[in-house]
């Protein structure tokens, strides 16, 4: 498939956002939000695709792939890194943990995207407002437990915003959705060894993020415990 018909193929289908057949946007789920939702909100569109043409792009926090399959099938060289990631060559069934990096084979990722993987570790700094942590059943739980728990997971969106200034090439960016407001209070001093600049994009389309609910898995829908109306930049100094 020429490159012109890749991205006419992916125009298409970003049109088809929130009128496919079978896709619910109202009903998403944590893993499997629908790819057409992933790459509305992750900014992915044509301009972006041609550019990553023959380049290598990755996937943190991959889940089942459905990103990394779509990038495929426009004929980027794309992999994907996760636990739960599917059993095939291009995965890596891991997490991105201070003890275990992300591979960078030969050369480095010109892009690089996480979406509701890093936000969700985002140790939101000083603690303010305990229901800004998703994810957290804060019933029965004290504040020590509550800060422990922040800064666990600070320590953690650390080591992936480091992994991810690692192994990002010069020229390339990192889109992670959703944001993280705080990382440049609690990961200053990462972001410097990394060499990373911080922006936060707002995203144009008033629908796609009306359409987006964070799902915690046991049957509550907490869209506002995070702003999900930017999406944070990473790029090279």
């Amino acid at each position: 498939m020429r490159v012109i018909d890749r991205i006419i193929r992916f125009d298409r289908l970003i049109g088809l956002l929130g009128e496919s057949e079978g896709i619910d946007l109202s009903k998403k789920e944590f893993l499997d939000v629908p790819v057409l939702h992933q790459l509305s909100l992750l900014g992915i569109d044509s301009r972006i695709v041609a550019t990553l043409i023959g380049r290598k792009t990755l996937d943190v926090g991959c889940g089942s792939g459905l990103l990394v399959n779509e990038l495929r099938l426009l004929g980027i060289e794309a992999y994907g890194i996760d636990i739960r990631a599917p059993d095939k060559t291009y995965f890596m069934r891991q997490n991105v943990t201070p003890d275990k990096g992300i591979p960078a084979p030969g050369e480095h990722y010109h892009l690089i995207t996480s979406f509701q993987n890093v936000a969700l570790n985002d140790g939101l700094g000083p603690l303010q407002n305990p229901t800004e942590i998703p994810f957290f059943s804060y019933e029965g739980v004290s504040p020590r437990q509550l800060r422990k728990y922040q800064e666990e997971k600070a320590r953690e969106a650390k080591s992936i915003v480091s992994e991810i200034g690692r192994v990002l090439s010069s020229e390339g960016r990192a889109i992670i959705y959703p944001p993280l407001p705080n990382v440049e209070k609690y990961a200053s001093h990462t972001l410097r060894e990394s060499g990373l600049e911080v922006r936060h994009e707002p995203i144009l389309n008033p629908e796609a993020v009306n359409n987006y609910f964070i799902w915690d898995g046991v049957g509550l829908i907490l869209e506002d415990r995070i702003n999900t109306a930017k999406r944070t930049i990473l790029t090279k100094k």
